[in-house]
């Protein structure tokens, strides 16, 4: 029977091992002769297996072709102990690859053991084999399969359980004498007394009370499960195992001295009703892998754990909350989880710190509120750090010729960028003199000729559901590129330019586009909002790297290297010098009227008074002289 696990793996130079089907004691490559027979079976077990692309086609397609690959076992599917590796040198065809583990070299872990001594402890039946297959992943790295496979049992393998118990069924015939025995092992019609620790690995049935009178014990008692009436135990009681497969009931204490739980204490159910301790409690593995219900204290003097595996949901009662202790010394709660008010997570007066694994503090709240993202300083209530990234061009036109060569603007630190609106009272912008070069005064008649040259259009956006159906009036960046080039920058974006709904079949996105292989183009699930590569194209439809198990997608358009921007704040301060420019040609346009005005002015004054003095003289010239009166003549008739 084969059983056949698919994986797959994304990586920069897309390399993917795929496929690995695991057969135990299949025929196919002869094991290597041993140099003398023994009565052991040999330390060597078949592995045969299936290498795939993330295509799903077969290494070495063509011929035959080596790989370097390193096997190992492990006691667990996820983590675990690395108990035995080795590498190989493989040949796979077409995929397929058979080897013998045993036969090849100790890697760097060297744990290049007999393989039959991974399989004779009480961890025997949890196995699991990985592979990682050397330099073929992006550049150059190791490539590993995940998950593991677990190794199996072939039908005929389960004898060796049967023998391993020899229980009264098993010998039909004869007796084993007490002189083959060890001492350690128990004789049913005598005493028995044992110098070293016992073991019990299955039920310890007592009909009566269990305690140190019947129970020696000159050393530590281990017992892995345990169904009895008490339990006295004067010193400290180890328990590897659990301490029942079914429910534990403890009344009183555990131990009067200490108790080590390395084990579950029950993988049922768990009930303590008294202290697990009067001293010290070390639970190191699981308190329970069931349930556990502690009425008493978990101890009555110290309780470390060393770690807690929680296979199932932690269930926080109201104003039940994990607490801390302070710097004052006092316990006060930390996280607090509240079904009808809401998870509140409290902190000190030092603030609160989120640090990746290299303990650098990636965000901080102060107790005042004030948040820091990337080390930003605490200068505002919300401060972000900045990240340069590159900003791609791909020649432009510029006020004093045409750029036909590319180049990259790398001068750009990126704090926030937002996908939708920002709403503020203000903006500040940092603008002091002393953080500036190369300062001489801008041409504002070229300003206001540029200005005049950037075209105000109106339009809607394509994608109404992210930028509103709302009519708009703004500029085109590509229309100021061909005038004000430096308030245009390009990056990569995505464009709407096929913006519809289609299914997914096997991975093909069911639509027929304009686009290439190389390409890429975002893809909306109803899982993941992704921008894949376009790996084929066919007349109706395109694959992509997005991950299978998706049915529908929304194809919202294609990646394009030279999207562009527009820095509006360029325009503005445009804008400003144009203004000041028409205020000065107004200013001049003003002046030289206004002197115009005062010329005319005197002009006419000095000319009304030409005008005056002629009047005067015209006047003069025509107004008559005086008469002058006569005295009376005499009459003559006297």
């Amino acid at each position: 029977m084969k059983s056949k696990n698919t994986l797959t793996f994304k990586d920069a130079a897309r390399h993917v091992l795929g496929a690995l089907v695991l057969a135990l004691a299949l025929p196919g490559a002869a094991p290597r002769a041993l140099a003398q027979a023994t009565f052991n079976p040999p330390e060597r077990m078949t592995y045969q297996g299936y290498l795939t692309d993330a295509n799903g086609f077969p290494l070495a397609t063509n011929a035959p072709k080596n790989y370097d690959i390193v096997f190992s076992i492990y006691n667990d599917a996820n983590a675990g102990t690395l108990l035995w590796n080795e590498q190989q040198t493989v040949t796979v065809d077409r995929g397929n690859f058979s080897v013998l583990l045993g036969e090849g070299t100790s890697s760097s872990q060297s744990l290049h053991g007999d393989l039959s001594t991974l399989f004779t402890n009480s961890t025997a039946s949890d196995r699991w084999v990985a592979i990682t297959v050397k330099g073929i992943g992006s550049g150059g790295a190791d490539a590993s399969i995940v998950p593991r496979l677990r190794l199996l049992s072939t039908p005929y393998a389960f004898l060796a359980k049967r023998a391993r118990e020899v229980d009264g069924t098993a010998l039909t015939t004869g007796t084993i004498p007490d002189a083959r025995l060890s001492a350690n092992v128990a004789l049913r019609n005598t005493n028995n007394s044992f110098a070293a620790s016992q073991f019990i690995n299955a039920n310890l049935t007592v009909d009566g009370v269990l305690q140190s009178t019947t129970l020696t014990n000159t050393g530590n008692a281990y017992i892995t499960a345990l169904r009895t009436t008490n339990l006295t135990v004067t010193g400290s009681a180890n328990v590897s195992g659990a301490l029942s497969t079914g429910s534990a009931t403890v009344t009183n204490a555990l131990s009067a001295g200490s108790a080590t739980v390395s084990g579950a204490l029950s993988t049922g159910s768990a009930t303590v009703s008294g202290a697990l301790s009067t001293g010290s409690a070390t639970v190191s593995g699981a308190l329970s892998t069931g349930s556990a219900t502690v009425s008493g204290a978990l101890s009555a003097g110290s309780s470390t754990i060393t770690y807690a595996n929680v296979t199932g949901s932690e269930l926080f009662y109201n104003n039940v909350a994990i607490w801390g202790k302070n710097t004052a010394g006092g316990n006060e709660p930390a996280f607090w989880p509240r079904a009808e008010n809401g998870t509140y997570i409290n902190y000190g007066t030092s603030g609160f710190c989120i640090r990746n694994n290299s303990s650098v503090t990636t965000l901080y709240m102060s107790s005042s509120g004030y948040v820091q993202i990337g080390g930003a300083p605490a200068d505002a209530v919300l401060n972000v750090g900045g990240v340069t990234r590159t900003f791609t061009s791909y020649g432009r036109l510029s006020t004093s010729s045409v750029t036909t060569g590319n180049f990259a603007r790398t001068d750009v630190p990126l704090a926030i960028h937002a996908w939708g609106h920002i709403l503020a009272t203000e903006f500040d912008v940092d603008s002091d003199v002393r953080i500036k070069t190369d300062l001489h005064p801008t041409d504002s008649a070229q300003d206001l000729d540029i200005l005049m040259e950037i075209q105000i259009t109106d339009f809607r956006f394509k994608d109404t559901v992210a930028n509103s159906a709302a009519p708009q009036k703004k500029v085109i960046a590509q229309q100021v590129e061909t005038v004000f080039p430096q308030a245009v920058n390009q990056h990569k974006g995505v464009v709407p330019d096929i913006y519809t709904n289609a299914e997914v079949r096997d991975g093909w996105v069911q639509l027929a586009t304009d686009l290439k292989p190389g390409e890429r183009v975002r893809l909306i699930t109803p899982d993941a909002d992704s921008t894949e590569d376009v790996l084929e194209v066919r007349a109706d439809s395109f694959r992509t790297t997005l991950k299978p198990g998706a049915e529908k997608a929304f194809v919202y358009g294609r990646e394009v290297p030279d999207f562009h921007d527009v820095d509006y704040d360029a325009i503005a301060m445009l804008n400003v010098s144009a203004t000041q420019q028409i205020k000065r040609e107004k200013d001049e346009e003003i002046q030289s009227l206004q002197a115009e005005n005062t010329r005319l002015r005197q002009e006419l004054a000095a000319l009304q008074q030409s005008v005056e003095a002629r009047l005067t003289a015209i006047e003069q010239h025509l107004t008559p002289a005086p008469q002058t009166s006569l005295p009376p003549m005499a009459n003559p008739s006297k």
